[in-house]
């Protein structure tokens, strides 16, 4: 048991640089797809990513407390209990693709619909298989997977792309998440009672949903946290959005990065909380140090080497983004900031206490628009919003710094 145990945390390091490599292909694909079409077409793909990312909301956030909830399950051993938690994520992620595909009816983009809805439903349903796995510490069958998705998106890039543009590109994402889906294909008896309606899915999606709702708020603002400017500017200030819209790449890259850490961090930390029922105990706050630490060096080398390196993209491979480059740095820059903060919310997000966090990143958006509102008086529109993202996450880090530090003085 030992030696399995041993296997698994040797394995588990090796999860984040498969993961790595996957976010990186995939970030390549999309540079790549900048580099070919014009500023207006690449706008559109931000649109339709950004309703993805929005979209997963409808499944009322039981896909992130599947997530906390298997991996607090798989710490008390619980078998039966991590599958029906899958079924009933299952249940509510096939009823959230019927209220999607009736949605995206209304969004435009027709000639793209057929692709992007294909996109959008294999995405999703790929996502959760995998964090199931990862919930459960099947580190082999991850990095398997994400490798061999990986390599399908590259053959996808050099064969496809360069024809058929936006859509090649949704294709082959589609195929990948396809392959992940395949790989990580729960158990019969997990679909069978996705598909049927009994008590007991019935009882725990209404759980998961309870314990999601908290987490679904959460996410919604710490996803408006980072992309209130773009979509303000889309609704608001057109004008703007076409210049703007380059921008969101290199955000969402930054964010790939949160998302890796997360990989390790979040499934450990509940484990830790589900064997120990202490949030604050040795092993997690050594989690959260070291994290912490890691995103500030991070954020710094990033600060410093960041413009020289977006300077050298956009003379070899995107000069048509030229007038963007000072836009595209201190965008980035403020994006990153609020990654520092992702190893005390995580925290909190551990204890269940998630509406403290989604009080403190409430009072931090509002005071985004504030700042907002008094920057666009005397300054441009668009560094107006830049300045207050910067200022909004750089509050969001030491209130969660002074949260976590209160709590853990209670708790001793």
């Amino acid at each position: 048991m030992l030696q399995e145990e041993r296997i698994k945390l040797t394995n588990q390091k090796y999860i984040p640089l498969a993961a790595a490599f996957n976010k990186f292909i995939r970030f390549g694909a999309t540079f790549y797809l900048m580099s070919l079409v014009n500023p207006n077409e690449f706008a559109n793909w931000v649109s339709l990513s950004l309703i993805l990312q929005y979209s997963i909301f409808l499944q009322l956030g039981t896909a992130n407390a599947m997530g906390r909830e298997t991996a607090i399950a798989f710490g008390e051993k619980n078998e039966s209990k991590i599958n029906t938690i899958m079924s009933a994520t299952l249940k509510n992620y096939l009823i959230a693709s019927v209220l999607l595909y009736i949605i995206l009816h209304f969004v435009g983009y027709e000639y793209l619909f057929l692709y992007s809805i294909t996109y959008f439903f294999l995405s999703q349903l790929s996502d959760l298989v995998v964090v199931n796995s990862r919930s459960r510490f099947k580190n082999n069958k991850v990095i398997f997977s994400l490798i061999i998705e990986s390599i399908v998106i590259m053959l996808g890039i050099i064969f496809f792309l360069e024809i058929y543009m936006i859509k090649g590109l949704l294709v082959v994402f589609s195929v990948g998440a396809l392959i992940n889906i395949i790989i990580h294909v729960p158990y019969r008896i997990v679909i069978l009672n996705a598909l049927a309606i009994n008590k007991e899915t019935l009882k725990e999606s209404k759980y998961l949903i309870s314990q999601g709702l908290p987490l679904l708020i959460f996410n919604i603002l710490m996803l408006l946290k980072d992309t209130w400017d773009i979509i303000l500017i889309k609704l608001l200030y057109s004008e703007y959005y076409v210049q703007f819209a380059s921008t969101q790449i290199f955000g969402n890259g930054v964010r790939v990065i949160g998302a890796l850490v997360s990989i390790i961090l979040i499934p450990n930390m509940a484990k830790e909380f589900g064997e120990s029922k202490v949030l604050f105990s040795n092993n997690n706050i050594k989690i959260f140090t070291r994290s912490t630490y890691f995103f500030t060096i991070i954020f710094i080398l990033f600060f410093i080497l960041f413009f020289p390196m977006i300077q050298f993209l956009i003379e070899n491979f995107i000069p048509q983004y030229e007038e963007s480059k000072d836009i595209i740095y201190f965008r980035s820059v403020s994006v990153f900031l609020g990654l520092v903060s992702l190893p005390a919310l995580t925290m909190i997000n551990m204890n269940r206490k998630t509406s403290v966090a989604i009080g403190i990143i409430s009072i931090v958006f509002s005071l985004n628009i504030l700042i907002f509102l008094i920057l666009n008086l005397y300054i441009s529109t668009i560094y107006a919003f830049i300045i207050a993202t910067f200022i909004g996450n750089l509050l969001l880090l030491l209130i969660l710094m002074f949260s976590i530090k209160a709590m853990k003085a209670n708790a001793s």
